[in-house]
């Protein structure tokens, strides 16, 4: 398969995991990890390496909100042994910070949570901080809040638009989780004001209306 066409594969994927469609996105990361490796001889190996990184890493993270943990933390380590750059090994670390919690290993989580954020202190926050929304934990919830406070004080002139529509979409989901669901929508059209089209603020205020479009 051609590279252009591996790609497309990857957006495919990419496309799925955004709509909410877990199952069918693991799939297709799936296989383009196999079609990548079956065909590493027409790879420069940086390249190879690069794309292996991000889908895996994606492959985690689907896998986490499927509540396949173990698998998940399975692909985080693959991702972690091909040298990612400082902002993959930030959401990898936030990708196990969840893993962890999951299978309830807290304590392991919470460090692999501080970790995300010394590697990449915006990113790892904010990818930390969405994790941390889907663990049942008040602790975590509270966690959660916090960070993207810190973000949005300590960072605010570093966010591009579609960080703070991160940060916003953040917010809702916490307002979901603690029964607030009109200021959880509040925040998901702060956060589609903010960049219009965002996936993941479209993704939950579709879910707040219980899957109508």
């Amino acid at each position: 398969m051609a590279t252009q066409e591996l790609n497309n594969l990857f957006k495919v994927a990419s496309q799925s995991a955004e709509a909410g469609e877990l199952q069918a996105a693991a799939q297709h990361y799936e296989r383009c990890l196999e079609i990548a490796r079956a065909s590493a001889v027409f790879w420069m190996p940086e390249e190879l390496a690069r794309f292996e990184r991000s889908a895996t890493i994606n492959l985690a993270q689907v896998l986490n909100k499927q509540e396949q943990f173990a698998k998940a933390l399975d692909r985080i380590a693959e991702a972690m042994g091909k040298s990612p750059t400082s902002v993959g090994l930030a959401i990898a670390l936030a990708a196990k910070g969840e893993a962890l919690c999951g299978l309830g290993r807290i304590n392991e989580g919470m460090e692999a949570f501080d970790e995300a954020i010394r590697t990449q202190p915006i990113v790892g926050a904010l990818n930390s901080a969405d994790s941390m929304t889907r663990v049942t934990s008040t602790y975590l919830l509270g966690q959660a809040q916090r960070l993207v406070d810190q973000i949005l004080t300590s960072y605010i002139d570093q966010l591009n638009q579609s960080l703070r529509a991160e940060a916003y979409t953040t917010y809702g989901k916490i307002a979901v989780k603690r029964g607030n669901e009109g200021i959880a929508q509040e925040w998901f059209d702060r956060a589609l004001a903010e960049q219009p089209g965002y996936a993941d603020a479209k993704l939950q205020m579709q879910l707040l209306r219980g899957g109508a479009e």
